[in-house]
């Protein structure tokens, strides 16, 4: 990741300390009833695994970066990290104003200058992400009645369930049982239709 200089107006580069084997970095987002609030605890290297998430993303086609900055403590000048805009967006939206949220996020809790690093963190990210208790997947703000196209996808998941990635049954208070049979139309309306297929055009969808 290409890190501008800093200047006078903005905090020297933030540093990472080198990990040890096996060990992962979390992110901590600090509450702030203002969304726009750039402000971030640094990565850290718990002693024992926390309960975290992990945030699913697009990094986009945009590769210009913007500082956050990280705290370093009581009365000290806080640090600079540089990431793409899509991520500072996405942190903005998770931000709550109460409670501080534990993340891995894999362009602010890998070190991107570190190479051999970088290398062994990515074939371990399978289980990152599997231990996570949520994964929780950035599309980006609403856009093209995004929101229509997952309210419409929330309702039909509620119709069936899966005991099996091969078994489709209905759920226990489904209304449209039929949806479980092969070849059953959705029977969607154009508007609901065109939310969905521009959803699933998001590269989020075709990032592997």
């Amino acid at each position: 990741m290409d890190t501008p200089r800093s200047d006078t107006h903005t905090p020297a580069p933030y540093s990472y300390q080198p990990l040890q084997a096996g060990h992962f970095r979390f992110i901590e987002l600090l509450p702030d009833p203002n969304i726009e609030s750039s402000r971030y605890s640094p990565p850290l290297v718990p002693e024992h695994r926390p309960k975290y998430e992990a945030l699913s993303y697009a990094w986009g086609v945009d590769t210009t970066v913007l500082p956050i900055i990280v705290d370093s403590g009581p009365g000290q000048p806080g640090t600079s990290l540089w990431i793409r805009p899509n991520l500072v967006v996405a942190l903005r939206h998770l931000r709550t104003s109460r409670t501080a949220r534990t993340l891995w996020i894999d362009a602010i809790c890998i070190n991107q200058d570190d190479g051999i690093e970088k290398a062994t963190q990515i074939t371990k990210m399978g289980s990152i992400y599997s231990l996570a208790y949520r994964v929780v997947i950035w599309l980006g703000p609403k856009e093209d009645d995004s929101d229509v196209a997952l309210s419409v996808l929330k309702e039909v998941g509620s119709q069936v369930k899966c005991p099996s990635e091969a078994a489709f049954l209905p759920s226990p208070n489904a209304t449209r049982p039929n949806l479980c049979r092969p070849g059953t139309p959705l029977s969607l309306d154009q508007n609901a239709r065109d939310a969905i297929e521009s959803l699933i055009r998001h590269p989020w969808f075709r990032r592997l």
